[in-house]
C-alpha cells in the first residue's frame, strides 16, 4: 500500500513528465514554424501548390477510382496522423489533397 506522501509525489511526477512533453511539443513547433519562415513559405501557400496526385503519389494522367484514392488516404493518415506520431500540417495536406480528389474526380 502506497502512503500518502508517496501517491503526492507520484502525481508530482508525472505532472512533471507532462509539463516536459509539452514543452518538447512547443520548442518542436517553434522550430517548424521558423524553417518556414525561413523559406519564406506558410502553410496555406503550399497546400494550394501541391496537386492531390503529388500527395497521394499517383501518375499525373493516371485514371484513378475514388475508391483507390480512398485506401491510399486511410493508408497515408495512419502515418501522418499527430496521434500516430505525424504532424497538425502532414495530416491537414493529406486532407486538403483528398477533398480536391474528391470534387475531382466525382
Amino acid at each position: 500500500m502506497m502512503t500518502k506522501d508517496q501517491i503526492k509525489n507520484a502525481y508530482r511526477d508525472e505532472a512533471l513528465a507532462w509539463e516536459r512533453t509539452a514543452r518538447q511539443y512547443y520548442r518542436e513547433y517553434l522550430n517548424v514554424k521558423a524553417s518556414l519562415k525561413k523559406l519564406s513559405i506558410t502553410p496555406s501557400e503550399t497546400q494550394t501548390q501541391v496537386s492531390w496526385r503529388v500527395v497521394f503519389g499517383f501518375a499525373k494522367n493516371a485514371n484513378i477510382t475514388k475508391a483507390e484514392v480512398n485506401t491510399r488516404y486511410k493508408k497515408l493518415a495512419m502515418v501522418h496522423h499527430p496521434d500516430q506520431g505525424g504532424s497538425n500540417y502532414g495530416i491537414t495536406l493529406l486532407n486538403l489533397a483528398k477533398e480536391k480528389a474528391d470534387k475531382e474526380i466525382k
